[in-house]
Parts: C-alpha cells; sequence; structure tokens
C-alpha cells in the first residue's frame, strides 16, 4: 500500500523473436476494460508508452470518458 499516486503507461506488449530477429505485432490499442482496470485499481495517470501511438492514447481517453 502506498500514498504515492499510481501510473500505468504500458508499451504496446510487442514481443521479440530474437530467432527472426522481428518484433511480433500486438493489438494496436488494449481493450477498454483493461484500461478501466487499471484506473480501478488506482492508477491516477493513465497513458502509453513505446509503440503505443496516437490512436492508442485516444483509445485510452475513450475508455476512461464518463459516457452520457
Amino acid at each position: 500500500m502506498t500514498d504515492l499516486p499510481l501510473v500505468a503507461y504500458p508499451n504496446r506488449g510487442q514481443q521479440c523473436d530474437a530467432a527472426r530477429k522481428v518484433w511480433m505485432e500486438a493489438p494496436a490499442v488494449w481493450p477498454p476494460t483493461e484500461v478501466r482496470a487499471w484506473a480501478n485499481a488506482g492508477a491516477r495517470w493513465v497513458g502509453g508508452c513505446g509503440g503505443v501511438g496516437p490512436d492508442g492514447i485516444r483509445a485510452v481517453r475513450a475508455a476512461l470518458t464518463p459516457t452520457a
């Protein structure tokens, strides 16, 4: 337990195939339920790191924006 703010900024989740020396494809964005789970677990800032890009950040924002 901590009083410090939590941050979630995972990468795209690509895995490296070392034998072929290539990156394996991963989903462009995370499922909204996964993004909301990070916030529900206490993350105060949610974003993205390596390989996420603008579409991934838009998806994070959409997952965390309340609907009317």
